[in-house]
């Protein structure tokens, strides 16, 4: 859930569009409720005949030229309309007696060309994909891959409850939208396939096609009758697409794809219920479609203006196949807060379920989408043992639960259950739903992949539709708070806070009332060991930000949109829907925390006995940043000097006597003082760095890096290292052929990592791996550092690595080797480099050092800290600024003339 602004890219458009698509935005509500875009309007001079044109291509299909006055209303956008209903001018007729104008068919024609709705751009595929078949089950069953032997027994307890359901359950089944969890005493029956429901090939069409069918249908006026009274024109259009169309596309099996099919179905099923709007509707729209389609055709070179074109050239009216999906069959419908079914299948820990992830994704790394029908399985937070996650796989055991589509708007809900004491995942209908109508949910699933969301079109056809059945990540609900209060600098922090300070009653407190209790906190499934404080002081400390994002979010977002005048129309001073997306951002943190804490409890688990309880980072002894900084053979200020030493002597023989005299001078007088000083504490050794500093800025500008250097490392307070763990490398995932992409040519349902999707997934040619053990995962020594700073993220492979690229220049400072090659004394480093580098980090301290620099990074003592990690760890413990990063840039500015 979350909210998002969307550009309309060039990939989500129709082929052949002549209208800019730049500049085109929407911002959609990620909660499920019916998506508000602007929409653009059609004047008149766009539709009027110019004097002396050409006739366009739907006018010469018409046989007969058209005059000004035969083109438009002059009132408005629309085609005119006379007093009995229709236009007298140039028109076309069904068997229905339904007119169709050539103003009507130019009308929609303009509109289709305007339409920057996302479009789905793969080949169009005009069967169904193939059904993947499953093992029934009546009950959650423990996955045979389940990772380790505890595993087995922390999933059973995982799905036991100490709450009670209660018998009369028709208060809750009423306010099923606003709930979380519902108690039952006993857990219903699920609808009974071939009798309730029925599985079958589900078709849907994307928001283009959808929008090109709401145009089409502006030139309807039948359809203004069979709405309610007081009901919006646009309502009633959605709803003849979603109560009529697209369930009369469910059912025509195979032939799914032809929506003009799907509207004769319409046309011929209204004629049996004596609904004669409904009939000149479906009428008035076939003949709309076919002439805009024959329209597009004849721009291609298409010949014969009268001919129905072949369905393989259709361009604007498609449907798509989504996969296997459940339609009502029972005579009469659904009521609205019936129970559907369990959402069942195989149980995973979620750090085995990532592991799972981790090894599908290498195996088909093309993959634009992977396949899976899953959902997480989530403990109240008020049972004893607290809040929980699991994962439950539907592919290949479960039952029909797992196969119902995704919609924006959906008509059912997934909630958590508890009954006879166990706990659930099942699906209820939130509305009534009609016989023939399908079964859908909103997966409300989040992706931190831009290919898997933009991969990922949605074919609900709804008015709600978001375009994409993912979320992203770095949309603006889910950065806009952490980007500034929780970046990599501070995320760091809290690590090492975490690692070096108690846990308190305050943070018992605050686990307690997120519901982190015993099933979370628990480090195996043997007694009630628990894990080691200092991840639960880490726990707690980010559940500090989880409570100050949940605080600002609403507001943020809100000043956003007052910012940017374009989105006002669409995101205007909505409070109330910023709460809501405040509300879906903290339930997503929430479950990432849960999902983190289980992968550092697997890895802490397998470390040997002495190091399960340790901290992975430590603070520095005094000694040893003395060591570090000055006393050390490879300290910083012994390596100085001979770098300074290095660099004359290389360059004597190029360089006069005076300017060898000159640099004999600096190198001994350096020397000479890193010898005899010999500092007592930390803080002295800092000092000495600053002097050393200022001999080489009265040297000259070839000694810019290494003076700059020093300064950063004199201006670092707080150092730290880390604790040394113990690599792993977990069992070997076995995955059934089903699950292989390498074995399974076609799939299910399209998904990310966090859940599921709503069509097959699109594959290229599956690549050869380059792992030669791909199926086992291997876990490096700072595994667990790499994965707290990034715990709001499940799909790193490897954190560690992600690690060692973010802690450049931010945490870890450059080597002195590195200050006098040519580009760090030719001017490069001093012109270009050393300008954009304090630019950089005046205005984002957190980001990495980018490379393709003089600096090199090579930190074999192990020391990490800098004066911008110093400022986020002051401001994590709520103190002041001490101003000394603002201090140094400005020093660092005014050296060497002024130069930068």
């Amino acid at each position: 859930m979350g909210w998002f602004l969307r550009r309309k890219e060039e990939n989500f458009c129709a082929p052949n569009h002549s209208a800019a698509r730049g500049g085109v935005f929407e911002l959609a509500a990620l909660s499920g409720g019916t998506t508000r875009r602007t929409v653009f309007s059609m004047s008149e001079s766009e539709l009027r005949p110019k004097n002396g044109r050409k006739a366009t291509l739907n006018e010469r299909a018409c046989k007969r030229p058209r005059t000004e006055e035969s083109s438009v209303n002059r009132s408005g956008s629309e085609p005119s309309i006379n007093g009995t209903g229709r236009r007298q001018s140039s028109t076309s007729s069904s068997s229905n007696g339904v007119k169709v104008t050539c103003a009507e068919v130019e009308f929609v024609l303009k509109c289709v060309k305007k339409n920057q709705e996302p479009y789905m751009q793969t080949e169009w595929r005009r069967k169904p994909w193939s059904v993947r078949p499953y093992q029934e089950l009546e009950t959650y069953q423990v996955a045979g891959d389940f990772g380790e032997s505890m595993d087995e027994a922390i999933i059973e307890e995982g799905l036991r409850t100490s709450l009670e359901g209660d018998l009369d359950v028709s208060s809750q089944l009423a306010n099923l939208s606003s709930m979380t969890n519902v108690m039952m005493a006993v857990m219903p029956k699920s609808l009974k396939v071939g009798v309730d429901v029925e599985e079958r090939c589900s078709w849907g069409i994307d928001c283009f096609t959808r929008r090109a069918i709401m145009d089409a249908l502006r030139c309807c006026p039948e359809l203004t009758t069979m709405g309610a009274e007081n009901e919006k024109e646009e309502d009633v259009r959605s709803n003849f697409i979603e109560r009529r169309l697209l369930p009369a596309l469910n059912s025509l099996g195979e032939s799914g794809w032809d929506i003009f099919e799907a509207v004769r179905k319409v046309e011929s099923d209204a004629q049996l219920e004596g609904d004669e709007a409904a009939v000149a509707t479906a009428a008035r729209l076939l003949q709309m479609m076919e002439r805009v389609e024959r329209a597009h055709t004849r721009s291609k070179g298409a010949s014969g203006r009268k001919k129905p074109i072949p369905a393989a050239q259709r361009a604007y009216f498609r449907a798509h196949p989504k996969g296997q999906g459940v339609v009502c069959i029972r005579p009469g419908g659904l009521p609205a807060g019936c129970f559907v079914a369990e959402y069942l299948g195989e149980l995973y820990t979620p750090w085995r379920w990532f592991e799972r992830q981790d090894v599908i994704k290498k195996r088909n790394p093309d993959a634009a989408l992977p396949d899976f029908y899953n959902i997480q399985l989530e403990r109240p937070k008020d049972d004893n043992m607290g809040y929980g996650v699991m994962y439950v796989e539907g592919a290949n055991k479960g039952n029909f639960a797992s196969r119902l589509c995704h919609s924006c708007r959906p008509n059912c809900r997934t909630m958590s259950v508890c009954a006879e004491r166990r706990i659930s995942n099942a699906l209820f209908t939130l509305r009534h739903i009609r016989e023939g109508e399908e079964l859908s949910w909103d997966y409300a699933c989040v992706t931190e992949s831009e290919k898997e969301y933009r991969a990922a079109v949605c074919l609900c056809g709804t008015a709600a539709c978001r375009g994409s059945f993912l979320y992203y990540a770095n949309s603006s609900s889910f950065q806009e708070v952490m980007s500034r209060d929780h970046n990599f600098l501070d995320r760091s922090a809290i690590l090492l806070r975490a690692s070096t300070e108690p846990l308190l009653q305050d943070d018992r407190n605050r686990l307690e009332r997120h519901g982190i209790k015993l099933h979370v906190l628990k480090s195996s499934d043997k007694g009630e060991e628990m894990i080691p404080e200092w991840l639960m002081k880490w726990a707690a400390l980010v559940l500090e930000f989880i409570e100050h994002e949940y605080q600002q979010l609403p507001g943020a977002l809100v000043k956003k949109a007052k910012a940017m005048p374009e989105l006002q129309l669409v995101y205007g001073n909505d409070e109330e829907s910023a709460e809501v997306e405040a509300q879906g951002v903290l339930a997503n943190r929430l479950q990432n925390l849960v999902v983190t804490l289980d992968k550092a409890k697997y890895f802490l688990r397998n470390q040997p006995p002495e190091l399960r309880q340790e901290p992975p980072l430590r603070y520095l002894t005094d000694k040893e940043v003395l060591e570090q900084l000055w006393l050390g053979p490879e300290s910083i200020a012994v390596k100085a000097s001979q770098a300074v030493s290095d660099f004359y002597s290389k360059r004597a023989s190029s360089r006069t006597s005076t300017e060898n005299r000159k640099g004999s001078y600096i190198s001994s007088e350096i020397a000479s003082f890193v010898e005899k000083c010999n500092p007592a504490t930390a803080d002295e050794a800092r000092e000495g760095l600053k002097k050393v500093a200022a001999l080489l800025r009265a040297a000259g500008p070839d000694h810019v890096a290494l003076h700059d250097l020093l300064l950063f490392r004199a201006n670092t307070h707080c150092l730290f290292t880390a604790n040394k763990y113990v690599g792993i490398t977990s069992s070997p995932v076995k995955l059934a052929n089903e699950d292989d992409p390498k074995s399974s040519p076609s799939g299910g349902k399209e998904c990310d990592s966090l859940g599921m999707g709503s069509k097959p997934a699109i594959r290229k040619a599956p690549r050869k791996s380059r792992l030669s053990n791909v199926e086992a995962k291997k876990y490096s020594s700072e595994f667990i550092w790499g994965q707290l700073v990034t715990w709001y993220k499940q799909t790193i492979y490897n954190p560690a690595a992600s690690l060692s690229a973010d802690r450049r220049g931010t945490l870890s400072l450059p080597v002195v080797d590195c200050c006098y090659i040519t580009s760090a004394t030719d001017g490069t480093y001093m012109t270009k480099q050393r300008p954009h580098m304090l630019t950089m980090i005046q205005n984002k301290p957190d980001g990495l050092w980018p490379t393709g620099t003089i600096w090199s990074f090579r930190n074999t003592g192990k020391m990490y800290g800098s004066p911008m990690h110093d400022r986020a760890f002051a401001k994590s413990k709520g103190e002041l600024d001490s101003g000394v990063v603002n201090a140094l840039l400005e020093d660092l500015r005014d050296s060497f003339d002024g130069n930068c």
